[in-house]
């Protein structure tokens, strides 16, 4: 081929390229997962890491995988991947080239070459797994509009990687860096700084830190140290090995030291969490017992409020009752909780003093990550691989229901009010609150106006009779706070009766306690009450 061929191909490959496909893939580190691909068409195949470890082998490299790291490889040439003992979570796409306008016949069998391939670092992995994500949702619409935004969020996500490594190999060696990334992986039980790692890539400590950031969105020791602490959590719940010898072998210096990064990681010591991965404890959750529900195990009492009632949709027939509102010491005493798990929602209940009674887990307030919560609870009983099924099953509802809704409620547009005696609240929009990202993310329903105008980036906001006058949802989906005072007078004023929903019939009452949580069964719920209504 000539020069000039040569130019015009090399100038086709950097300008025309289509995604043919993309799946995630979610494996438990509980057992053995490998998968090996090749194929006989010309295509190239990105993979990206959104959580755990394992290995990826690719011709004659054996390259770890941990979260952030992104390869393109080309799909004829074979390649295994293979999980850790953290599990593995990725996102794999294809994409292929395409034949231009002006290009008679393309030959491919020869594979146009991508301007970048092998490893890669990716310095904005956040937007890159949004695109993702984003990409998975678009990757059967028969709509030609979401088919056009499937090619522009490709379009994008290219752009970003083409713009990630010409910024960094601009500023120094990407193999280089890969290696001192591989050898903290395969030696983590070793001593290292960050000073070794960074000559090891030959840039400056400054320059190595910020690099290593972007790549896996922590700084090197705390990464170093999470890779200790997964190593560790294996081992404690499959080994018999003392503490002095975990904490050798994942390289902590002394069983000490190890309990309390341990604990400050995990939130339990490591004695209570291989406790919590050989025994069924009695566990006391009050306000979390959703996840621990969807994970197949039973609270020692559940949470009840005298106005709210308890969490009826959970089914927990013949497990004591704890009165958040109106609880006394000895109330929880008589229980024996051998376990107690709490969020930051304890302090407004005062549960802050059963900690003297147990030994308790602090968990964050994950919110709207309701995944997240999910994991880490699964994490401390040993059911990760049941988290990641719930997960499953969650979605697979999630996309039968939104396929379903889509022909159905087709222009028509959704809110949910929460109505008391004191006020009523707008819940807010895809990104927020209890239902927002189940209604409209979720199920892709459309959010009336006036929560796009009020409450697109909040979780609720009080109405004025102004505003609520402005509200012409479609379908209005609204559950009353009784602590506050039902406010049900509202449904007979005028005021009420001019809203295009209820004059349409079109008003749906919902149970309290399952829309205003968060939780993979209380969400669940949701979807099934949208169904019910508008289905």
């Amino acid at each position: 081929m000539n020069q000039v061929n040569q130019g015009q191909k090399n100038k086709a490959a950097m300008r025309w390229w289509g995604w043919t496909g993309v799946d995630y893939t979610e494996w438990s580190g509980k057992r053995v997962h490998s998968e090996t691909g090749q194929s006989n068409r010309a295509a190239y195949v990105l993979i990206s890491v959104a959580a755990g470890c394992g290995r990826l082998q690719y011709g004659e490299q054996d390259l770890p995988l941990t979260k952030g790291s992104c390869f393109i490889m080309n799909t004829k040439q074979s390649y295994r991947l293979s999980v850790g003992t953290e599990g593995l979570s990725f996102h794999r796409l294809f994409f292929i080239p395409l034949i231009p306008a002006d290009t008679i016949s393309t030959d491919l069998e020869e594979l146009p070459p991508f301007p970048v391939a092998g490893a890669l670092v990716c310095h904005r992995f956040a937007r890159c797994s949004e695109l993702l994500t984003e990409l998975v949702r678009l990757r059967e619409s028969s709509d030609w509009h979401e088919q056009l935004k499937g090619q522009m969020v490709f379009s994008e996500l290219i752009m970003l990687l083409l713009e990630d490594q010409g910024q960094l190999n601009a500023s120094g060696s990407r193999q280089a860096f890969q290696d001192s990334l591989d050898y903290v992986n395969r030696h983590y039980d070793q001593p290292v700084t960050v000073d070794e790692l960074a000559s090891m890539a030959g840039i400056s400590r400054t320059h190595y830190t910020r690099l290593f950031k972007e790549a896996t969105g922590q700084l090197p020791l705390v990464y170093l140290n999470n890779l200790r602490i997964g190593q560790a959590k294996e081992l404690l719940s499959s080994s018999k090995d003392s503490m002095h010898a975990i904490a050798a072998h994942v390289g902590f210096s002394n069983e000490y030291y190890f309990g309390r990064r341990f604990k400050q990681t995990v939130g339990v010591s490591p004695g209570q969490y291989r406790r919590n991965h050989r025994e069924i404890p009695r566990i006391f959750s009050p306000f979390l017992e959703d996840y621990l529900v969807a994970l197949g195990l039973k609270p020692v009492a559940q949470m009840s409020h005298s106005k709210w009632g308890k969490q009826d949709y959970l089914g927990l027939l013949g497990v004591s009752e704890y009165k958040v509102d109106a609880a006394v010491s000895e109330q929880l005493r008589d229980l024996t909780p051998h376990f107690i798990v709490l969020d930051e929602g304890a302090e407004r209940w005062g549960l802050d003093a059963c900690t003297l009674l147990a030994p308790t887990l602090r968990m964050p307030f994950y919110g709207e990550d309701w995944r997240a919560a999910l994991h880490m609870m699964a994490d401390q009983f040993g059911k990760s691989d049941v988290a990641e099924r719930v997960i499953q099953q969650y979605q697979a509802k999630a996309d039968s229901a939104r396929d379903h809704l889509r022909v159905r409620t087709a222009g028509q547009t959704v809110a949910l009010l929460r109505i008391s005696a004191q006020r009523v609240c707008l819940y807010g929009g895809p990104s927020q609150g209890y239902a927002g990202p189940v209604l409209y993310d979720d199920l892709a329903l459309k959010p009336a106006m006036l929560v796009e105008r009020l409450a697109s980036t909040q979780r609720r906001v009080d109405l004025t009779n102004e505003q609520l006058a402005e509200l012409d949802a479609d379908h209005l989906f609204i559950t009353f706070d009784k602590e506050e005072g039902e406010g049900r007078e509202l449904l007979e004023t005028e005021l009420w009766r001019s809203l295009p929903a209820v004059q349409r019939g079109q008003v749906y009452e919902v149970d309290f306690l399952s829309w205003m949580n968060y939780g993979v069964l209380s969400h669940s719920r949701k979807i099934s009450d949208v169904l019910h209504a508008l289905g």
